[in-house]
Parts: C-alpha cells; structure tokens; sequence
C-alpha cells in the first residue's frame, strides 16, 4: 500500500483486459484528458455507491429543467387547465382497448 493525498491509505486492483479494449480505454482517457488510474476508481465509487442507495446530487443544468417544468406545471393548474384523474383513466382505459382491438 501508498500513501496519496488526501486518502489515508491505497491498494491496487489489477484487471484483466484485452489488448484492444485496453488501447481503446487508453484513448478514451487521453480524449478527456483523464489519468487513467482515474477511471475505475471513480466507477468503483459509483457502483458502490449505487449498490448502497446513494444518489449523486442532481446537476444545476437538471435542477433548472425540473424547476422550469414544475413552473410551467403550476401555471397550468392556477389557469385551470387540468385533468381528473378519473377522465386520465377513462382516456387511457380506451387507448388500451383500441390497443387491444388492433392487434386482434
């Protein structure tokens, strides 16, 4: 094991790959001016990270869409411009049917 800045200690994990994908990675690396040790650690981090239920913060790019659209959503509903649940599921209840008819 070394010592790293800002991690207290690390270990190495060797992987296997074939001499093309392992070309290819490299290149991909190189494209987005990455280090290459890098990579798995950050994917190591993601799926560990997903297999405990965490999320990564939303982006500020997403956030805005979201906030645009639940904008726009609220605006619809002050105008009056909604729909019942009820007729939602009558609407949807005969697209189904008609589905049905089709493909018979």
């Amino acid at each position: 094991m070394r010592e790293e800045a800002g991690m207290d200690a690390v270990t190495t994990l060797a992987v296997e790959l074939e001499p093309e994908l392992r070309d290819a990675f490299l290149g991909a690396a190189a494209i987005d001016d990455v280090p290459p040790n890098e990579v798995p650690r950050a994917l190591v981090r993601g799926y560990v990270a997903e297999k405990r239920g965490e999320r990564e913060p939303p982006t500020p790019a997403y956030e805005a869409f979201l906030r645009r659209k639940v904008e726009i959503a609220m605006a619809s509903y002050r105008a009056g411009d909604v729909i019942s649940n009820e007729d939602v599921g009558a609407e949807f209840a005969e697209r189904r049917r008609r589905l049905v008819v089709d493909l018979t």
